[in-house]
């Protein structure tokens, strides 16, 4: 059972607005399909579609600015499609967008994917969607947003002179 990858398309477009991408790689049967009109706008940025990946199909492909995968991850066995994941987030992709059937009442589906299964591989959550009755939600990673910065961790806590000779830790 598939999904239309079409259904993000609004949050595509405030995403685009809000940080337009220099380059697009799409991943998945139709993950190309929300970015139809956008291209049209667009002509000058580079778009590549690849159907399914295997192995060899991400070699080469050096870094692109949005990475979109729809109707692939849950057509695939779990190991590998966290392999994906973590290749496409660690060496491909600035921006990661991941559309993906949540829960378990998908029938025909080979792995089932729930909201801690994307925490985990550390994406966010940036919308939920639904698809005959079912969720549909779409996960972002962004390179340059990803951690949260700790509150000790600016220069008011680094030094402390007045501390100095006073308190040993």
């Amino acid at each position: 059972m598939t999904y239309p990858s079409t259904l993000c398309q609004p949050a595509l477009e405030r995403l685009f607005r809000q940080h337009p991408p220099r380059s697009v790689l799409a991943i998945g049967a139709d993950a190309d399909a929300p970015f139809a009109a956008w291209r049209e706008r667009h002509p000058e940025v580079p778009c590549v579609h690849i159907g399914q990946p295997n192995g060899s199909a991400l070699d080469g492909l050096g870094r692109h600015d949005v990475v979109f995968v729809a109707n692939c991850l849950e057509h695939m066995g779990r190991t590998e499609a966290e392999q994906l994941v973590a290749v496409l987030r660690d060496r491909v992709a600035e921006r990661l967008l991941i559309l993906l059937p949540v829960g378990d009442d998908w029938p025909g589906l080979h792995t089932h994917w729930t909201f801690t299964d994307m925490v985990a591989l550390g994406l966010r959550q940036l919308a939920c969607f639904e698809h005959e009755g079912r969720p549909v939600e779409l996960y972002r990673f962004d390179l340059y947003d990803y951690k949260l910065t700790p509150d000790w961790l600016n220069p008011r806590f680094w030094a402390n002179p007045q501390m100095w000779d006073k308190a040993r830790w």
